[in-house]
């Protein structure tokens, strides 16, 4: 194994253990159960809180991991402390179990999680939801950005349902080897209006729809000879590639969590 190689393995693999802590350190909101993260949320908070505080500087925690929270801003720069250091110390034995292929299933199934749950909440009109009577009779002028375009978006329910769809169908697309490629091309034009939706109109979903772009980069560059090869009309051979890996009741697995992804996602609507 050359050096590239050697130093695109370890990436892989830092990037695994990001996105795996990233998952299972911050306590994103489930409707049809109870994310235990909320009971580390706390702990994991006065440790960095103190860390910050010992050894650099007054940091203006608010103990709470909301949504572009300053708690949630330290907290990215610890996960990619931990897992440039997982990477390193551990690289042969997870390299030798080869833990990193499973990078792009990982990030397809994540991904396709809140793709599909975020589309159903516009489809059922959990998100965009009609303005209330105080945001009514507000001002014109007196609105922020953030709330006036979500107050605006909520007036069209036909757009709410056509937002839907465009991130339901790459979500259920990025379950499938044949599809996963088409889906994560949809996935990144629409994750990418999103971003510079959050940033332009200020809304405080930055980091998440940032971790979400993220995903897809990953997986599009689990393609990127294919792609590379078609766009840009190249007569070089590429070689697709497969998934190297199969394990015990496979299809089963794969089974759960698409019908726990469905379940989830339409959970609050039907209930």
């Amino acid at each position: 194994m050359n050096k590239k190689t050697n130093l695109f393995e370890r990436i892989k693999l830092s990037v695994l253990v990001f996105i795996v802590l990233f998952v299972f350190t911050i306590p994103f909101p489930l409707q049809s159960v109870w994310n235990p993260v909320y009971f580390l949320e706390k702990y994991i908070i006065d440790f960095e809180f103190f860390f910050v505080k010992f050894f650099v500087f007054d940091y203006p925690f608010q103990k709470h991991f909301y949504s572009d929270s300053p708690d949630l801003f330290v907290h990215l720069y610890f996960l990619i402390i931990i897992s440039i250091s997982v990477a390193l110390i551990f690289y042969k034995k997870l390299h030798q179990k080869k833990i990193g292929q499973f990078l792009p299933i990982i990030s397809s199934y994540l991904l396709a999680f809140f793709l599909i749950k975020y589309g159903f909440d516009k489809v059922f009109k959990l998100q965009f939801y009609y303005p209330e009577p105080n945001i009514l009779h507000t001002e014109f002028g007196k609105l922020d950005k953030d709330i006036l375009f979500w107050s605006t978006m909520g007036k069209s329910y036909s757009y709410n349902v056509f937002m839907g769809l465009i991130e339901i169908i790459p979500g259920i697309f990025l379950f499938f080897r044949k599809t996963r490629k088409l889906g994560a091309l949809i996935a990144f034009g629409v994750l990418l209006n999103v971003l510079v939706l959050n940033f332009s109109y200020g809304i405080d979903v930055k980091i998440l729809s940032s971790f979400l772009l993220f995903l897809s980069l990953i997986i599009l560059n689990y393609y990127r000879k294919e792609l590379i090869s078609f766009f840009l009309k190249s007569d070089h051979s590429v070689t697709k590639k497969t998934e190297s890996f199969e394990f015990k009741h496979k299809s089963y697995v794969k089974f759960a969590l698409i019908f726990f992804i469905f379940f989830e996602s339409t959970f609050l609507a039907i209930s």
